[in-house]
């Protein structure tokens, strides 16, 4: 069976917009490297010497919280030269 147009208009590719490929899921930020030291005892040893002791209660976005005796302090982990578990 033939058309009546057949051979009249040759074949063309289809043209339309294809979706854009989904965005990968974004990689969950790394975990601080002192996380472990979650609910832990530990004395931290800053760059300028100082001594800090207590109790780790969170670790994210590059600082460390500890709870100590003075009260609860934030430190940057660029700050702390080691940490010690008690």
């Amino acid at each position: 069976m033939n058309a009546p147009f057949a051979g009249v208009v040759g074949a063309q590719p289809i043209e339309r917009e294809l979706p854009d490929a989904p965005k990968p899921a974004e990689e969950p930020k790394p975990a601080s490297k002192f996380a472990r030291y979650t609910g832990r005892q530990v004395m931290v040893e800053l760059k300028n010497g100082d001594r800090l002791s207590g109790k780790v209660i969170g670790a994210a976005s590059g600082k460390i919280m500890l709870q100590g005796s003075a009260g609860r302090m934030t430190v940057r982990e660029g700050d702390i030269l080691s940490v010690a578990a008690n």
